[in-house]
């Protein structure tokens, strides 16, 4: 008897595995129920149905699931690591920090699960237990490019520069070709005459390196260091290689999501606006919103400066959950036929204002009020002002081709895939000035604007200003914003522990030749870049 039990539940495994690979996940679900019901004690069916509840975004009963498996076995460590991203799944970060620091204090001493644990810390923004169990494992002594790599990402979030450059210069003596480590090296220090890696990536490049990926790194990396030694059309030809041949390997169709602007100009209109209810929310986040390098993370650092005020950092939450609500609105009702712009307009708001809170709430202490620095969040800028009426929406502006520029020239991981081709970057900003102006049209003195060249001006006017928009007192610390020990994972992680500085500004006038078709398509739709 014991015999013909193994056999099926070894033959119903087989037809999990089997579902899950062929991702049929609502057979592999309901025949993963039939085994635990049937074999309750079985660890490898409740393993495979927590995976693949979570693979049908049903997190919660995945939570169940692994506690199960931790009834069954209370001191299995993976089962525990697996809790901590199914807390983080169903957005109970408070749990899922709380769980994590448990994990900690135990002290794990198998390299694998310390490494998953350190991960899981750094996920949670717990950037100092992550350093210290990356650490022990360089002090017992397993010691590899990888391991020096993670230490030096999360000194840098933590403002440790020169730390995290000693710690690349690790990684790459261990793995010469580990090209992230190479990159990031470049990234988060000013080369200087004295002190670059020119000849280093020249040499590199021509050792034709065969991953595309890894020659965009290195042409990005050394535009980037030629222009801090002033070797400017230099500078722009290795970051046009590197452009170019991340573009040729994206698939990525533009003419879409200009679409999806126009679209959002076209439906979110006054008539709309008047017809809809708000959100009762009385929560009052703060979004700072506008394109990639503009500013936003030093406006984000002046005000976290405020005793009152921390940062969540870049958050999809509210993009997430309007998603949800908008498909869920799209099966109940007759508007399924609509795109999915189309169908948002149909959501309720006071949910969506609601839904978005309780995922952000355990982000930033309870008495303080949240940011939210996700500057994509400007295509949604009428929605978050239905949905929390109560949020103040700082919009961050800067010069035209400064902006563009900046943005060129900087190697996003899995964002802004306008902004590697010229003409493309072009179309996106004409877009996005035209969503921001009708924002301002339908919602007049909701949007704050502010000039990221005011800012470096006159930082304390600025700050004044800013700190009245979103009713907080005045505080000196907002102007001391580098003393700021908080985390920072943005592109600007290393700037903004620098105090005011003014030469970003008008960068682009060393390129002006070779922005030419950016400033051209600019100047045929009447943008000033003068």
């Amino acid at each position: 008897m014991i015999n013909a039990d193994n056999k099926n539940k070894e033959q119903r495994l087989a037809i999990v595995i089997k579902a899950l690979n062929e991702k049929q996940f609502s057979h592999a679900l309901s025949t993963c129920k039939k085994l635990v019901d049937n074999f309750p004690d079985y660890i490898r069916g409740w393993e495979l149905l927590s995976q693949t509840q979570l693979a049908m975004k049903q997190p919660a009963a995945a939570i169940e699931s692994i506690n199960q498996l931790l009834v069954l076995e209370p001191n299995n460590f993976n089962f525990k690591l697996q809790k901590i991203k199914y807390l983080q799944a169903c957005s109970n970060f408070g749990a899922a920090k709380d769980y994590a620091k448990d994990l900690y204090r135990m002290a794990p001493k198998d390299i694998e699960q310390c490494g998953i644990l350190a991960a899981c810390l750094s996920s949670l923004k717990l950037y100092h237990e992550a350093l210290k169990l990356y650490e022990n494992l360089v002090n017992l002594g397993h010691v590899n490019a990888s391991l020096f790599y993670n230490i030096a990402t999360i000194q840098r979030f933590l403002g440790q520069i020169s730390e995290a450059e000693q710690a690349l210069n690790k990684a790459i003596e261990l793995n010469p070709l580990d090209y992230e480590a190479i990159a990031l090296r470049t990234d988060i220090i000013t080369q200087t005459t004295n002190n670059n890696h020119v000849v280093e990536l020249k040499a590199l490049l021509a050792q034709s390196i065969k991953e595309p990926k890894n020659s965009v790194k290195i042409n990005y990396a050394l535009a980037k260091e030629l222009e801090d030694l002033g070797q400017h059309q230099a500078s722009f030809r290795y970051l046009k290689a590197g452009a170019d041949i991340r573009r040729s390997h994206m698939q990525y169709r533009p003419e879409n999501e200009l679409k999806n602007i126009s679209r959002v100009i076209e439906t979110f209109n006054k008539s709309w606006l008047a017809q809809t209810a708000s959100g009762t929310s009385q929560q009052t986040p703060i979004f700072i919103i506008g394109l990639p390098r503009t500013g936003t993370t030093l406006v984000e650092r002046i005000l976290e400066s405020h005793s009152q005020v921390s940062s969540a950092g870049e958050l999809n939450n509210f993009a997430i959950k309007l998603v949800e609500l908008t498909k869920q609105s799209a099966s109940q009702n007759k508007h399924s036929s609509l795109d999915l712009v189309g169908q948002s307009q149909y959501v309720n708001f006071d949910t969506l204002g609601l839904e978005y809170s309780k995922s952000t709430q355990d982000l930033v202490p309870k008495n303080k009020l949240l940011i939210d620095k996700m500057p994509l969040n400007f295509l949604y800028a009428g929605l978050i002002h239905k949905a929390l009426p109560q949020a103040k929406i700082i919009h961050l502006r800067r010069h035209p081709i400064d902006t563009c520029y900046a943005i060129y020239k900087k190697l996003f991981k899995n964002t802004y895939p306008f902004s590697y081709h010229l003409n493309e970057l072009a179309n996106y900003y004409l877009a996005y000035r035209k969503l921001m102006a009708h924002w301002h049209t339908v919602m007049p003195n909701v949007i704050y604007d502010i000039e990221y060249e005011n800012i470096v001006d006159n930082v304390k006017v600025e700050t004044e200003k800013l700190l009245t928009f979103c009713g907080l007192d005045w505080q000196e610390n907002c102007l001391r914003f580098y003393e700021n020990k908080s985390a920072s994972t943005t592109a600007s992680a290393a700037q903004v522990r620098q105090p005011i500085y003014n030469h970003s500004v008008a960068k682009w006038r060393h390129y002006e030749n070779e922005l030419t078709p950016l400033i051209q398509a600019l100047k045929t739709e009447n943008i000033k870049v003068c």
